[in-house]
């Protein structure tokens, strides 16, 4: 943010994704079902990948480093790479197997990434050479495409000194994202969604209370609150209910479902309604698109674009104790809190909204003081040979693959973030704050603001106390 300050009753509206936002997952039992589904669903799809998987039968018969985010699929070569800051290669997998830095000089003579650019829509996967890997869903994919790599090369006498391009290694991939596509499209078919609706308590986490008051308190200064999720309506319904009770939309000024995050800023679609219960969709007819206040509670819409999102954020409200209604000609103040920083924190301000991205993976140290010591986290973060200033609030994630996930810091050290990633990138390029998870961020007073130093990074980590991580 250009004025180097954060406070969220600057903003008129506040909105939350619900995947890993919203509702947080038991990420390990995720991974197993995604994984599950997709060696159940492999031979339908009639392709050579099915067989690559016979042998398949858990997650523990797959690559445990390589169920992680945050990575960049090379389709081409069949590397899996960690870039920093920079795009400078930090680390790299060929299917299973770890790149001695020797190796990934001669792949890649120029040590970085010159055409791959995080935080932008997701290219054409059928085309483009570099597939970014950024969504929790997505981690087992990572892991299949790196058992589909060691089969291809298995067949044809792969030597590691002479990689070389190979169309198969696309074609597998392109058959497992089909797979995974295909678990999400309708909830009453494919292995997953009925799973899920058996027992959401193997999947989900209980929201704690103290989040539900956060959401109150916003409302009761006048900001509004809004869902804006990919997923399907009935997904939704079925996680929040479970997160938050049955009377979850109470919270809510508006529920939008089935977004398209981020076409959802460039189409021109209309919203439907999705009746809870017939389960059907019907047109969005009536007064409250058109300048009568919004419904109570808020009902469940599907699809829609931004264009059409319009009237509906201008709708007056009888609850904005101390706001001004804006005019319909106006541009109402949006903050937008997610996990996915491609579509949630970097694409949002296409609409002119300022975002908030949450990390999930700086759980893993939220017992770590600010100014522990080196030997007090060597057991879970084995670091780099540079640097790692843990006295100026630096919080540094670790991923699978072994090196930094992620420097999140209020100091803006430009020498210690050549050690991020590509989500550290996408966090200071566009995030206002970021945390751990919403539980985290709604610890931090509403009222409170945040105001960088001059020449600082406004992006401030907040920890599970709710203070700011400097």
């Amino acid at each position: 943010m250009s004025d180097k300050s954060f406070c969220f009753l600057d903003f008129d509206w506040l909105g939350f994704d619900v995947d890993h936002t919203l509702v947080q997952y038991r990420l390990d039992n995720l991974d197993s079902a995604m994984v599950h589904s997709c060696l159940e669903l492999f031979p339908q799809l009639e392709t050579e990948t099915a067989p690559f998987f016979t042998s398949i039968h858990s997650c523990q018969d797959l690559c445990p480093d390589l169920f992680v985010r945050d990575v960049v699929i090379d389709v081409e070569l069949g590397n899996i790479l960690k870039v920093d800051f920079d795009n400078h290669i930090i680390s790299a997998y060929h299917g299973s197997q770890p790149l001695p830095p020797e190796h990934i000089a001669a792949m890649y003579p120029e040590s970085r990434l010159t055409d791959f650019v995080p935080g932008l829509p997701p290219v054409d996967r059928d085309t483009s050479r570099y597939c970014y890997v950024d969504t929790f869903f997505e981690r087992g994919i990572v892991a299949l495409f790196g058992h589909c790599v060691n089969c291809v090369d298995s067949q044809n006498d792969f030597d590691i000194e002479r990689v070389a391009p190979c169309p198969a290694y696309r074609a597998h991939l392109q058959a497992i994202f089909r797979c995974f596509g295909s678990l999400f499209r309708n909830y009453d078919q494919g292995p997953f969604f009925p799973d899920f609706s058996q027992r959401p308590e193997y999947y989900l986490r209980k929201t704690p209370d103290h989040v539900k008051r956060w959401f109150e308190s916003l409302r009761a200064r006048g900001v509004r609150l809004f869902v804006c999720s990919n997923s399907l309506p009935r997904y939704v319904h079925a996680s929040m209910s479970y997160c938050y009770g049955p009377d979850w939309q109470s919270h809510f000024d508006l529920i939008l479902t089935w977004a398209g995050k981020p076409a959802f800023f460039q189409r021109t679609d209309l919203f439907q309604i999705w009746d809870a219960g017939t389960k059907q969709l019907s047109p969005l007819e009536g007064a409250y698109a058109m300048g009568d206040p919004l419904p109570k509670p808020a009902p469940i819409l599907y699809g829609g674009s931004f264009e059409a999102l319009g009237p509906l954020l201008n709708a007056p409200s009888t609850e904005r104790a101390g706001h001004s209604e804006p005019s319909p000609a106006s541009h109402p103040r949006i903050c937008y809190v997610g996990d996915n920083l491609t579509s949630d924190v970097a694409c949002t301000h296409r609409g002119g909204w300022s975002a908030v991205g949450l990390v999930e993976e700086l759980q893993l140290y939220e017992s770590t003081s600010t100014n522990a010591s080196a030997e007090q986290v060597q057991p879970i973060l084995q670091e780099g040979t540079e640097e790692c200033p843990w006295d100026q609030g630096i919080r540094l994630g670790r991923s699978a693959l072994g090196d930094p996930l992620i420097a999140s810091h209020a100091n803006g050290d430009e020498k210690a973030l050549k050690k991020t990633s590509a989500l550290g990138r996408i966090l200071r390029d566009h995030a206002g704050l970021y945390a751990a998870s919403l539980a985290h961020l709604a610890r931090w007073d509403v009222a409170e603001r945040w105001s960088g130093e001059e020449g600082k990074w406004p992006t401030c980590w907040i920890d599970e106390q709710g203070g700011l991580g400097q």
